[in-house]
């Protein structure tokens, strides 16, 4: 009679492996795991991610391995949707900088990530827009996927524990069973102009609003109609504060960038004004703890 052998699928190995058998054995296909299995009436199968796994199982404990590979594991996924916000130097790393030091604090919280299939896994998360670089906020969203729950409590505080300054995790909740996943429809900034400009950005604000469209080209040589764009557009004449609301759109969109410029501050940016980003706005259905 073969031996029994315990092992939690990946990514965790925690159950104790039991009478040890010398030789290993891999197999490379989910079919020929199944065949062995059933031959040999094994209660309990090893399940392991990739073969050099496998291969390390096996030289460690000396055991048979049934190896599935990654794509045909069984695995629960469990998505979680967090706020954040990132302030201060951070500001001057790019998203895909950014996607890195969220992947560094999940492992070092040890959190049962899902990972997607292929050669090379990555860890399974959605943003709904990427924040530009140079940019400051107080309000940004992501969903997570886990292979299985965690204390949204204790999640935030080993986050929080680990994060850089200036990167701090606001809030979590768990996703519903078909709950879409996370979808901007307009972000508000906020930035301060100088006394000096004050007067003349308040009169281009009110020759702006009344248009019904304002055709600018992006850097990208793409025309954009930044009037349809701007859901709202206030100055603050005695604290200068500029507020802008942009909604998302299909295709190329307007940005800070070209709403600045229509404004005549387009050569302003990071020299005088530095935009920050207060609030993503989602969809109520997909949100229930919308802001």
């Amino acid at each position: 009679m073969l031996p029994k052998y315990f092992l939690l699928p990946y990514p965790h190995a925690t159950r104790e492996m039991e009478n040890v058998k010398e030789s290993p054995t891999l197999f490379r296909t989910r079919a020929s795991a199944i065949r062995f299995s059933k031959e040999y009436r094994l209660n309990t199968v090893v399940l392991t991610p990739s073969r050099p796994a496998a291969l390390a199982l096996a030289t460690i404990y000396g055991i048979f391995i049934l190896f599935i590979p990654f794509p045909y594991l069984p695995m629960s996924r469990h998505r979680i949707r967090i706020r954040y916000n990132k302030l201060g130097r951070l500001k001057f790393i790019g998203h895909h900088d950014l996607l890195r030091t969220f992947e560094a604090l999940f492992r070092r919280t040890r959190l049962p990530l899902a990972m997607s299939s292929g050669f090379h896994p990555k860890v399974r998360m959605s943003f709904p827009d990427a924040l530009p670089l140079g940019y400051e906020s107080t309000d940004e969203v992501f969903d997570l996927e886990l292979t299985e729950t965690v204390d949204v409590d204790t999640l935030l505080a080993d986050l929080n524990r680990q994060t850089l300054e200036g990167l701090a995790f606001l809030s979590a909740r768990f996703l519903a069973e078909g709950e879409k996943k996370v979808r901007l429809i307009s972000s508000v900034y906020r930035m301060t102009v100088v006394p000096e400009l004050r007067t003349q950005t308040a009169e281009r604000i009110a020759s702006f609003l009344a248009e019904t469209s304002v055709i600018v080209p992006k850097r990208s040589g793409k025309r954009v109609d930044v009037r349809v764009a701007v859901l709202q557009l206030v100055l603050d004449e005695t604290t200068g504060e500029l507020t802008v609301e942009l909604q998302t759109q299909t295709g190329p969109e307007a940005g800070i960038k070209e709403v600045l410029a229509v404004l005549g501050l387009g050569k302003e940016l990071f020299v005088t004004l530095f935009p920050q980003r207060v609030c993503c706005s989602i969809p109520q259905n997909n949100n229930r703890d919308n802001e």
